[in-house]
């Protein structure tokens, strides 16, 4: 089992063989004293548009996939311990501080801990959340308006036209799923090895169909106006799509609570 936490600017992370810290973008940013997705078959250089999406398509090209493979980013992890946050409970609160061994053992990240928990599951996923409707963040939406709300509607509509074509079995689940109003987030995941290749070339395929259909140099996808990730942001809304493809398939998918890094200034490059 391995699971990469993918990190821009972080440098503290959990001291256990079965986390690996890896860099988006190390191709053109300051290099973190970490792993890089810059070598060997790479899409780093494309990381301001692709955002967390790099590294897993390096892991996907250059390396060997042991029996589970997973995601997570520098300020979330999953919750692997007995000890879990109420549900209700805000997402920005269920919260750790530290890679100390208290919360190693309390949030269940030793190997035994996580592998006990996901063994016999295919995906892992965040828990299940309500999509709220921007900007007031009170009344449930779907997927679909709640991508309208904060960024570009074409992009997604490109993203559905890319399935409808190269996997036009996965269409109607396509449309159905984009139109619900519960959703995964974060697009954080472990996944069994291959689940994860299957996932990683439908993915892609959706992504650079959708590449070469927009002009990246536009001003829409400037920086400043918040939609250069186009396809981090693509990525996160049709895992959900993945998921719902492989629900259907009998898999097993499993749910797990998302927990949110409140880390101390000291873990970060400054």
């Amino acid at each position: 089992m391995k699971i990469y936490i993918v990190s821009h600017n972080a440098k503290v992370f959990p001291e256990l063989p079965h986390f690996e810290a890896i860099q988006g973008g190390s191709a053109i940013h300051y290099r973190l004293p970490i792993s890089g997705d810059d070598t060997k078959d790479n899409i780093s250089a494309r990381n301001p548009f692709y955002a967390e999406i790099t590294p897993m398509y390096w892991v996907w090209k250059n390396t060997r996939l042991p029996k589970y493979v997973g995601f997570f980013h520098y300020r979330r992890f999953f919750n692997f311990g007995p000890d879990q946050y109420p549900e209700s409970v805000h997402w920005s609160e269920k919260s750790f501080h530290d890679f100390s061994e208290e919360n190693i053992a309390r949030f269940g990240w030793d190997k035994d801990s996580i592998y006990n928990s996901v063994h016999g599951s295919d995906i892992v996923t965040p828990v299940i959340e309500t999509v709220l409707r921007p900007p007031e963040w009170r009344e449930a939406t779907s997927l679909y308006n709640h991508y309208d709300a904060l960024h570009h509607i074409r992009d997604l509509e490109l993203a559905l036209e890319g399935i409808a074509k190269l996997y036009p079995e996965h269409s109607k689940v396509a449309e159905e799923t984009i139109q619900r109003k519960e959703g995964y987030f974060c697009h954080m995941y472990i996944m069994r090895a291959e689940v994860f290749r299957e996932y990683m070339e439908w993915l892609f395929s959706i992504l650079f169909y959708v590449e070469q259909r927009v002009d990246l140099s536009s001003p829409l996808y400037l920086k400043e106006y918040g939609n250069q990730r186009i396809f981090g942001f693509l990525g996160e809304r049709i895992f959900n799509i993945f998921v719902e493809i492989s629900r259907r398939k009998g898999r097993n998918i499993l749910e797990k609570q998302r927990l949110f890094g409140k880390l101390p200034e000291h873990y970060m490059v400054s």
